[in-house]
């Protein structure tokens, strides 16, 4: 998000707490986000890689 880093530096400088926060906050959905799509991708990309659910006892 372009100006983001200035943002956060100028919010730091100013000490204002809610905007680092709603910062980081932002920060951390769009991680999570870009981690969600990328695992997806990968198992269209790679039809090895399956999504199931895997029983918790060993065989």
């Amino acid at each position: 998000i372009p100006g983001m880093g200035q943002l956060s530096f100028e919010a730091v400088l100013n000490r204002d707490y809610p905007l680092i926060m709603a910062i980081f906050t932002l920060s951390a959905l769009l991680t999570l986000a870009g981690i969600l799509v990328a695992d997806f991708l990968y198992t269209m990309v790679d039809p090895r890689i399956a999504h199931e659910k895997r029983s918790a006892t060993a065989a």
